[in-house]
């Protein structure tokens, strides 16, 4: 019975310091282990059993580097170095990109994006999302005083993650619980989800160089402005000390990019093995998920690979696809980051997104537009592939796997009569319509000929390498010249079978055969008008078929006589109004009347033959 209260208080204390129940076992997890290094002269890569690799030269962090085997995007990459060195763009204290050295704040983001501006606040103790907050609010309470009273009394002088108290007798971890529970800790608010691209803070945050080389979306979307596109890249986080984020795979299987302009955090990550990955599945699906820690269910950390590492301003952290991750705020941060899918991680992101399916996650939580983005980025490596441009080799041993997926999703879609079920978001376009739209960009008259034609292009630069494809031909629609003007035939004959003579220039300017007549109308005769002319009418003596001037029929070869008339501009219908009794009008009868029309081309051809 000792043993059991004892650990009962231990368990009390440790949660009473903390928003969230499970970060003290997560800070028992936290290590100094060394990592590998990448892009120091003085260092190499001697311990090689760590997962991190460390870059302490941003400016290597290259595609050169990934192709040549010297740095892995299957690995974490703990960039120690400035953002510029790697091409990155960060927002500043005094609201821009560049000038002031003073941190970035909440202030300042709603300075940037405004009030009003709509966000979603997560209870970390209940890891709950609160509805109706704006940024305004959100700043308001990271200038709360009991908040901030709470951070400077918890701040470890060393700067190091908060320890676990360690009390060597029951009665004194009792007094403890008391004592914290006098002090009443604030509650903790966390913001991980505001994305700005679409917002005027667009344009002050830039990703990473490497980043912006291997998106999918930037290939796949080249005109985000006119079309609905994923909205993933960009994120701002802005978590208060003590925030805490459960183990987690990031949607789609996407990387991440991970730039803390302020504040710390520690980061537990664990390698998307199929033992972890398996382990992560069954404990999703637990009811009572939300009472255990993840960690408890893996093997050793030795075995399952499990690592840990501290994430300081100015520092930043690229995660690949499919690592379970979990974090820890040690002081308010504010996080600048995005979401990317890639070439080099094909197999991992489809795994990922076959989890997701298998354990029924909400489709708000889900990567938007997923199929759609892989079925345009079929259309996009189609087109590199035929004009001989390079992929990466491990583009190229992802596409088989791309190939695969896309034709097991079009067998299933194509089948179904309404495609709505299967869409990702809801959202414009649809399932099919994004394929049929992917394979008419690549010049393919269905998706299984586009499947089988980049299939066909990935076998040839197998086996005979780079460069462009001999068999194919760009098919491109004839341009309308600036000086072609539509033209209309019609050929007319007489009772008497008479044909007006043409001369041979005439012939060979025309290109037409001896006898019948062509009518040129202008281009304006088919352009659109603000308000469509008045219609002329045309009253014969006998019914006849008027020619379908649009097709250009050809109709019976009599043309009796007919009579055209003109129609009042003050009435709306007419029902008969006779050439003779325009003749015959005075000036006075005449008014509102349109004028009598000149000769038309054809009163004009007829006048011809009939001579």
């Amino acid at each position: 019975m000792v043993c059991d209260d004892y650990d009962a208080n231990a368990d009390a204390d440790a949660e009473s310091n903390y928003a969230n129940r499970h970060v003290a076992a997560f800070l028992e997890l936290y290590s100094s282990d060394k990592h590998d290094t990448f892009g120091s002269s003085s260092s190499s890569n001697s311990s090689s059993s760590s997962s991190i690799q460390v870059c302490v030269d941003g400016s290597k962090v290259t595609a050169q580097a990934f192709d040549s085997g010297s740095l892995s995007l299957q690995r974490p990459i703990w960039i120690q170095d400035t953002a510029a060195s790697i091409g990155m763009k960060v927002l500043k204290g005094g609201g821009s990109a560049a000038g002031s050295n003073k941190p970035v704040s909440v202030a300042n983001l709603v300075e940037i994006v405004g009030p009003a501006f709509p966000i979603a606040v997560i209870d970390v103790e209940h890891q709950e999302e609160l509805d109706g907050w704006t940024l305004q609010d959100l700043a308001e309470y990271w200038q709360d005083p009991d908040r901030l009273a709470w951070n400077a009394s918890m701040k470890s002088s060393s700067g190091s993650p908060p320890q676990i108290n360690q009390v060597a007798t029951g009665r004194v971890r009792r007094q403890a619980v008391l004592n914290a529970a006098k002090r009443r800790r604030p509650r903790v608010l966390n913001q991980i989800s505001l994305e700005f691209s679409r917002t005027a803070l667009a344009g002050k945050i830039q990703s990473p160089t490497i980043v912006r080389e291997l998106d999918w979306i930037d290939r796949a979307y080249p005109d985000k402005t006119a079309e609905q596109y994923p909205q993933v890249q960009y994120y701002c986080l802005t978590s208060a000390a003590g925030c805490y984020t459960d183990f987690h795979l990031d949607f789609g299987g996407t990387s991440v990019w991970y730039h803390v302009m302020t504040g710390t955090k520690v980061f537990c990550l664990i390698p998307p093995t199929q033992d972890n990955l398996t382990a992560y599945q069954d404990w999703l699906c637990r009811p009572n998920q939300a009472g255990l820690f993840l960690p408890d269910l893996l093997q050793s950390k030795a075995t399952c690979g499990l690592c840990t590492v501290q994430l300081q301003a100015g520092q930043t952290l690229l995660i690949p696809s499919g690592w379970i991750h979990a974090v820890y705020t040690t002081q308010d941060s504010i996080v600048a980051g995005g979401n990317f899918l890639h070439g080099l991680a094909v197999k991992q992101q489809l795994q990922v997104h076959t989890l997701e399916d298998q354990t029924r996650v909400l489709e708000k939580f889900r990567f938007p537009l997923f199929r759609q983005t892989h079925f345009r980025m079929a259309t996009w490596y189609l087109q590199q592939l035929r004009v001989g441009k390079p992929l990466a080799v491990g583009e190229m041993e992802g596409l088989p796997v791309l190939l695969d997926a896309l034709g097991g999703w079009w067998k299933h879609v194509s089948a179904l009569r309404d495609d709505t079920a299967v869409t990702d978001s809801g959202a414009a376009p649809t399932l099919k319509s994004a394929a049929i739209q992917a394979a008419r960009q690549s010049q393919c008259a269905t998706v299984p000929e586009l499947l089988a034609a980049l299939r066909a292009e990935h076998d040839r630069v197998v086996q005979n390498g780079v460069g462009p494809s001999p068999t194919w031909t760009q098919k491109s629609e004839c341009p309308i010249k600036k000086s072609a003007r539509p033209r209309l035939r019609l050929k007319l004959s007489t009772a008497s079978g008479h044909r007006p003579a043409s001369s041979k220039a005439n012939k060979q300017k025309d290109n037409v055969e001896d006898g019948p007549f062509r009518i040129n109308i202008s281009v304006k005769a088919l352009q659109p008008h603000s308000a469509p002319p008045t219609p002329s009418i045309v009253v014969r003596s006998t019914p006849k078929e008027d020619v379908d001037w649009y097709v250009g029929e050809r109709t019976d070869t009599r043309d009796e006589e007919w009579k055209p008339s003109v129609q009042p501009v003050a009435s709306k219908t007419m029902s008969s109004f006779k050439r003779s009794t325009t003749l015959q009008s005075s000036s006075t009868a005449m008014q509102g009347v349109a004028k009598k029309p000149k000769t038309t081309a054809r009163q004009r051809l007829l006048k011809k033959v009939r001579r």
